[in-house]
């Protein structure tokens, strides 16, 4: 785990500055504390920051060389069945070590791009081909690690993380329909446009090619293409995916380092505590984190089902001021607003992590997105079972009150305008007009189209999959780890895993009102489960409550200051009005006014650094 800075010319007369490309590489050093590498030949350039999990020698020195010498790799992340792959090629190479980046760099050497089918794992790479001075470049098929970029017609730089880019390329601006994307559709970064003009983002599952004069790019794997399921009995699917968790999980603790777990207490990192003292005998030790005076929190059981499992549990506690403290420093880790206060548990549970001599921390995020265990995925699968139930679903619609219904018609027709719970957001009035005008049409609301023959409860997962949950978190976690210098590893997200969960009929996804069912039914062997109700209980925290409270004097100051007044997407005076609702406990949800908030902070903070204008 790993990042990296690679400088690509497109024409000799192309400008470089070797003392400014270093310089600005040194801002993803906490990537990668252990080793610094470079490589400077012909159009490309590149400076490498290694955090050492496989192979810890100099023999996984990075950039690393192919057999014959013809290319040149950087590479951040773990192919988890690198072992098995160098077996497929032990005959054709002679390896020197037992880094995955020696088995990836000389896959590519035997198979070219066709080796990405083969790959297990999370990875964003670029290679330079010193022959032809192509340049080929892929990311994982989640996006589990990123990879951004700037082209002109002079050059191209790609880099782990935005800020080297913001450094070395100077005379950026903010992209405002990023802004928009984020408070009505919740994208943080599921296209290419980040929050800065120019800087893209690699997008996940396909890889690129550029040389001198062209560029193309190709989508290399879909989670929406239909897999030939095993056609068999209820049971037999549960088995089947049950050896497909075990096997993953199993995957995921290869490491020349010890291991860590974030535990939440919830079902899937319970099961993944159960699951590493199933296949992994060294101690580790499990992490977690929750908000002072906070009862609702699940803290408390996260530390009984450490002790059941016999592992050490961390619990570490955040405070109103660790948040006030720390906001504009999370912004400019994440390179982003947010839209959690449990960001800052986050962030402190991987300082806390390193803080104890662990490099890799294990999660389980991802496993709600795969079988829809979300309210509004729910609705959905109501949808798609009405007419074999319709009794059923109207007796279910009756127990709601006319508030919970109107929520439940508003999410099935526009899903990102909503939270998990179907609880709709989104408030035009705290924005002003020309914002809304510039951004907002009948398209931009518009249902996304999907060329292959999708269920609706499939529908709304590839929302949570493709643009919302998934990548948002993805985001939150590899840029709040590596600042800590800590790897995450998300066994839930292996892509087979994946594949067969996703494309599962929907009885065995939710059954008798139960989200998640073919999963649990695979926990229940686990003692773990005994910890858990059958109802799926939501993580509890302290946003609103402390919004209102605790940290109101300081929100109220960042929107009361002069700066937003320069912000020409909010009204200052209808946000100012929210906040003071909140405080007195008139507004049930916070989501878009925090949303708001960290915006404000975010752009305040990147403008002070590295002076980042709205054009």
């Amino acid at each position: 785990m790993c990042g990296f800075l690679v400088h690509y010319k497109f024409t000799e007369n192309s400008k470089f500055s070797k003392k400014n490309f270093i310089k600005s590489s040194k801002l993803i050093q906490h990537r990668g504390p252990d080793d610094t590498h470079y490589f400077f030949k012909n159009n490309v350039s590149m400076v490498f920051y290694r955090l050492s999990i496989i192979d810890q020698s100099t023999k996984g020195r990075q950039p690393m060389f192919s057999q014959s010498g013809r290319y040149t790799i950087v590479f951040n992340g773990e192919i988890y069945n690198a072992k098995k792959l160098k077996d497929k090629i032990f005959n054709k190479v002679k390896f020197k070590g037992s880094s995955d980046t020696e088995v990836l760099i000389n896959l590519y050497e035997v198979y070219g791009e066709k080796m990405l089918k083969f790959l297990k794992g999370m990875f964003s790479f670029v290679i330079y081909d010193n022959k032809t001075n192509k340049l080929f470049t892929a990311r994982d098929r989640f996006g589990i690690k990123p990879l951004y970029y700037f082209k002109d017609k002079d050059k191209l730089v790609l880099c782990s993380e935005i800020k080297p880019l913001l450094s070395y390329i100077k005379n950026i601006s903010y992209e405002e329909t990023t802004f928009a994307n984020f408070f009505f559709r919740q994208e943080l970064e599921s296209t290419e446009n980040t929050f800065f003009k120019n800087i893209k983002m690699h997008e996940a599952a396909v890889f690129k090619i550029f040389t001198r004069k062209k560029e193309y790019s190709i989508k290399y794997w879909n989670i929406e293409k239909n897999v030939k399921l095993i056609k068999s009995n209820k049971n037999s699917k549960i088995n089947y995916l049950s050896e497909l968790v075990e096997n993953s999980a199993r995957e995921h603790l290869n490491s020349d380092v010890k291991l860590s777990l974030l535990l939440s207490g919830g079902l899937d990192s319970s099961a993944l505590c159960h699951l590493i003292s199933k296949y992994h005998s060294s101690n580790i030790e499990t992490f977690t984190y929750d908000f002072e005076d906070n009862d609702l929190g699940e803290s408390k059981k996260a530390k009984k089902i450490s002790n059941f499992i016999g592992y050490k549990n961390h619990k570490v506690l955040i405070k109103p001021n660790y948040i006030s403290n720390n906001f504009e420093n999370i912004c400019m880790e994440l390179e982003s607003p947010f839209t959690s206060i449990r960001l800052f548990g986050l962030r402190k549970v991987y300082q806390e992590v390193n803080r104890r001599g662990f490099k890799v921390a294990l999660e389980g995020s991802g496993g709600d997105e795969l079988l829809g265990g979300y309210e509004y995925n729910y609705l959905s699968y109501l949808l798609d079972s009405y007419k074999q139930n319709k009794k059923r679903i109207l007796n279910y619609f009756k127990k709601l009150n006319n508030e919970k219904i109107l929520n439940y018609i508003v999410t099935l027709s526009y899903q990102n305008g909503s939270t998990k719970d179907a609880s709709p957001f989104i408030n035009s009035e705290l924005f002003n007009k020309e914002f809304l005008d510039k951004n907002l049409n009948e398209d931009f609301f518009e249902s996304y189209k999907y060329k292959m023959k999708l269920n609706h409860m499939q529908k709304s997962q590839l929302v949570d999959i493709n643009k919302v949950n998934l990548p948002r978190s993805l985001k939150y976690m590899d840029r709040l780890a590596m600042n800590s210098s800590v790897e995450n590893r998300v066994p839930f997200l292996d892509h087979k895993l994946a594949n067969f969960c996703f494309h599962l009929e929907n009885p065995l996804k939710i059954y008798k009102n139960q989200t998640r069912y073919v999963m649990k039914e695979i926990f229940k062997k686990y003692p773990v489960y005994n910890f858990f109700t059958k109802r799926k209980k939501t993580i509890v925290d302290p946003q609103r409550s402390w919004l209102g409270k605790e940290l109101f004097e300081y929100f109220f100051d960042e929107i009361n200051s002069l700066e937003i007044n320069k912000i020409e997407f909010f009204n200052q005076k209808k946000i100012l009005l929210q906040l003071e609702n909140l405080k007195k406990n008139k507004l049930t949800n916070s989501f878009q006014l925090f949303q708001i908030l960290t915006s404000i902070i975010f752009i305040k903070t990147f403008k002070k650094k590295y002076n980042i204008n709205l054009n």
